[in-house]
């Protein structure tokens, strides 16, 4: 009897151990792909990846409505590690302003967001279990018009929301909100942008530290840097960094904490040989645990070149080594336009050199080759997961032009879609797979010209394949309406003449008869 008994639970243990095995087989041998999700809106954009217990959450920022005067809407996406969708939100009325207004708490989403109209433009925090339902909402701000909550920290026993006022004169203040576990305020504390010490504090992120305080990027008009707080939220110390807003005048400095205690901090460096590189080259600054730079590695571009790289976030992966994200905007001598793909690198945190490189360009997606990435993180096997947008032409049948749908990848430790992947990965639209050194060249398309123009409008075919082919040509305004409708052959440009259209933005649709799209805009001026 008692053979039995130990026997049986033997195979009971074998059957637990071939259970677990077999997850841990699917987890690491999941295939490597490149997905994109349309939420039955536009302008869906993942802006936040968090991995859980059975998949992958993605924040989406999205814009709700197919009107002339579309609003923003908070959407949700939920996946399985193989990016196959398991539910979606959306949540009507609010917008989601950052990366970091999605944090998962135990077996619970939580949500910052902000109304759609303002003022008072407050925040409100939702509890979500892990299918998407709410389960309670909090109402906070009610004393500030609180115009961009820039995310949501779960901190010791509550929580902390951190956001940007404005009041009357126009002034910036940094608003930090510490809160009970139900979201009760306990103490705020307030940093001005015209003091000239700190600036504005909080300017994208803000997270605990290993030491239990608190660390956040930080703002000084063109200029940024870090600021390290207390648990009360008074400064310990700020550290200014020879960076800029760069090009874009865009805000996206980012910060992670290094497995040593030091950090890590992105944005645009301050390039002073200007006559040879591009000026306002992305840049990562590594900082010791007082905030005293390290070293710098910085992404110089020639000018010659006609390429820029945009970073942006970043994370630290479990081994320590420093992964970040972006976009790569390049020329296409053979397009004569510029395209933007996914861009992505890992660098070492003792010596900032970089392990890998990576662009993947996702063709077979993007009908206007416009693609980027915003987040992105780590699986528990290594590998990495990145989200942001691609652009694609027209949703749901309608004519509207700007419409990105979500991008997920899920990649090698090594950056890679395919075994043996170089610096550039290319999903050609067919769906085959290039892996090269070397940038991809077009070879297809339309080029529309002159651009902007009075009307007087040609185009021809920007490759050498499809010549004669018979294509249709439609032009929509800004409220998808279709203005003009023509047809021609592919070979030398053809004219068109559409100087009778009121001067504005006009939304163009090529549509060749073996089933290839192109989409652009269209500016007439007079």
């Amino acid at each position: 009897m008692g053979h039995r008994k130990r026997f049986s639970r033997f195979l009971r243990m074998i059957a637990l151990l071939f259970y677990f095995l077999t997850a841990i087989k699917t987890l690491l041998l999941a295939q490597y792909f490149s997905k994109s999700y349309d939420l039955d809106q536009t302008s869906n954009t993942g802006i936040t990846i968090i991995p859980v217990e059975d998949g992958l959450l993605i924040s989406v920022g999205s814009i709700c409505g197919l009107t002339t005067t579309p609003v923003n809407c908070v959407g949700l996406l939920k996946t399985d590690f193989e990016g196959n969708v398991l539910w979606t939100r959306i949540i009507e009325g609010f917008k989601t302003p950052t990366m970091n207004s999605m944090i998962v708490d135990g077996n619970h989403i939580y949500l910052a967001i902000r109304h759609n109209i303002a003022p008072p433009a407050n925040i409100k925090i939702l509890k979500l279990d892990m299918a998407g339902n709410t389960l309670a909402e909090w109402d906070l701000g009610d004393t500030q018009e609180n115009e961009i909550p820039f995310g949501l920290l779960k901190y010791r026993d509550g929580y902390v929301i951190y956001s940007l006022l404005f009041q009357s004169p126009p002034t910036e203040i940094s608003w930090i909100l510490f809160t009970d576990s139900l979201f009760t305020p306990t103490h705020e504390v307030f940093f001005n942008e015209e003091e000239p010490t700190y600036g504005i504090v909080v300017t994208k992120d803000l997270f605990a530290t290993q030491d239990g305080n608190l660390i956040a990027t930080q703002r000084m008009g063109n200029e940024g840097g870090v600021t390290k707080l207390d648990s009360a939220g008074q400064v310990i110390w700020h550290r200014r960094l020879p960076i800029t807003y760069g090009p874009l005048n865009l805000s996206n400095i980012h910060i992670t904490e290094l497995n040593d205690g030091g950090y890590a901090v992105n944005w645009f460096r301050d390039r002073l040989d200007q006559d040879t590189f591009y000026t306002y080259p992305p840049a990562i600054f590594r900082l010791d645990a007082e905030g005293n730079i390290l070293w710098e590695q910085v992404f110089d571009t020639y000018y010659e070149d006609y390429e820029v790289k945009y970073m942006g976030n970043l994370f630290t992966a479990t081994n320590g080594d420093i992964v970040g994200m972006g976009y790569r905007d390049f020329y296409s001598d053979e397009l004569t336009r510029y395209l933007l793909c996914g861009w992505m690198f890992r660098l070492d945190p003792e010596t900032g050199e970089v392990i890998w490189d990576r662009t993947l360009c996702d063709l077979s997606r993007s009908q206007r080759y416009v693609m980027a990435f915003l987040a992105g993180s780590e699986l528990p096997n290594g590998d990495l997961v990145f989200t942001g947008a691609y652009e694609d032409t027209f949703p749901n049948g309608l004519p509207f032009i700007n419409d990105p749908n979500v991008w997920l990848v899920r990649l090698s430790a090594e950056g890679c879609l395919v075994e043996g992947c170089n610096e550039w990965t290319i999903i050609n639209p067919d769906g085959s797979i290039t892996a090269t050194d070397e940038p991809l060249a077009m070879n297809g398309g339309f080029i529309v010209y002159p651009n902007p123009g009075n009307g007087q409008v040609w185009v021809k075919a920007a490759g050498e394949s499809g010549i004669g082919q018979r294509c249709a040509m439609a032009l929509y305004d800004a409220q998808g309406r279709r203005m003009k409708a023509e047809t021609f052959f592919t070979g030398g440009p053809q004219p068109f003449d559409w100087g009778d259209l009121p001067p504005g933005m006009y939304y163009y649709l090529i549509r060749s008869e073996d089933g290839e799209t192109q989409s652009g805009k269209l500016a007439i001026i007079r």
